[in-house]
């Protein structure tokens, strides 16, 4: 099993990898989704990176489903 500290170096590792495939992502195809505080918010669907808060009629759009 690995120490904490070696895990910890792994995520930081893997997180900016994820920040840096994020940032190279055109956010193409996008959908609405709950975060983490249940929110609705637009993602990608390809990198899942939070985008913008939904206007009040896509949110009703989107709720119609």
């Amino acid at each position: 099993m690995d120490s904490i500290e070696n895990l910890n170096r792994k995520l930081k590792k893997i997180q900016t990898e994820i920040r840096d495939y994020q940032k190279s992502c055109k956010h193409e195809n996008q959908h609405i989704k709950f975060n983490i505080k249940n929110s609705a918010r637009w993602y990608c669907k390809t990198c899942e990176f939070e985008l913008r808060i939904p206007s009040e009629n896509e949110l009703k759009e989107w709720v119609k489903k």
